[in-house]
């Protein structure tokens, strides 16, 4: 539910929130040109407090122009207990960039960003949550839907039609892969429930729709169309995977750290 009226209301972008407290945007609101002296990595929102809610109130943020770059972000975190949530954000580099510990993401769509991924950065005991990511023309070979960088859980979200450019620069977390989901790193947990991943390109070396070095990471009730590898664990990750659907995929729930957990479905 969106709180109307409530939050101090955000008229325009760019613009640095830098107190606790709820606000929302209180219409429509789109960034055109860069903020001076920093013509590479336009963000329209920075949340430098810690305890912000920013709810979008149904609206959208638009990044146009010479806005529009791969460094670009809609929202910048850089602080704890920030939720963000309720609107659509369409272009930049970034929907979500950095972020702290304790950060929700919920009930977003994201649409056609450009940068490495649509949300990403997470800290730890972040949950993303009914976010929507779509048809994003990624401007680096990783092509990352939704990115953890701590243990957490993404839950009722789809990732599809991910378009990483061709393979040219390695990227931190694994290189030459289109990454629907890589839901944490070293020695966490993740758990990836009741999510859709769909229609990742087997034109990078590979598509992979949940890739995670997390010491165990459970995917429940999820699934998966048309991705050439659904699972890559990294390092010592282990993945057990129930109760998940696999349409055109070239391997599934079976494989090398993989277990299966039960009430797996191969589809034709």
């Amino acid at each position: 539910m969106c709180d109307t009226l409530i939050g101090y209301p955000v008229t325009h972008v760019p613009i640095v929130i830098s107190k606790p407290g709820i606000y929302r945007l209180a219409n429509d609101l789109a960034l055109t040109t860069p903020p001076p002296g920093n013509s590479s990595g336009s963000i329209a929102i920075t949340i430098s407090s810690n305890d912000v809610i920013l709810d979008f109130d149904g609206h959208s943020l638009t990044a146009s122009g010479a806005a529009n770059t791969h460094n670009s972000a809609a929202v910048a975190i850089n602080s704890d207990h920030v939720t963000v949530r309720n609107g659509t954000i369409i272009g930049f580099g970034a929907a979500i960039g950095g972020g702290g510990n304790a950060t929700t993401i919920e009930h977003l769509t994201c649409q056609s960003q450009i940068g490495q991924y649509a949300i990403g950065g997470l800290g730890q005991d972040s949950l993303v949550e009914g976010c929507r990511v779509t048809n994003p023309s990624l401007g680096v070979s990783t092509g990352i839907g939704i990115f953890l960088a701590g243990s957490g859980v993404i839950e009722d979200c789809t990732v599809s039609d991910l378009r990483p450019a061709t393979p040219a620069a390695a990227y931190v977390f694994v290189t030459n892969f289109a990454q629907g989901i890589p839901p944490s790193t070293t020695e966490f947990t993740g758990i990836v429930r009741h999510c859709v991943v769909s229609n990742l390109p087997a034109g990078a070396t590979n598509s992979t729709g949940v890739t995670s070095s997390a010491d165990n990471t459970v995917v429940d009730d999820c699934s998966f169309y048309s991705i050439g590898t659904p699972f890559q664990p990294l390092g010592g990750c282990e993945f057990i995977v129930k109760q998940s659907t696999f349409r055109a995929c070239g391997n599934s729930f079976t494989g090398t750290a993989i277990t299966d957990g039960g009430g797996n479905a191969l589809v034709q």
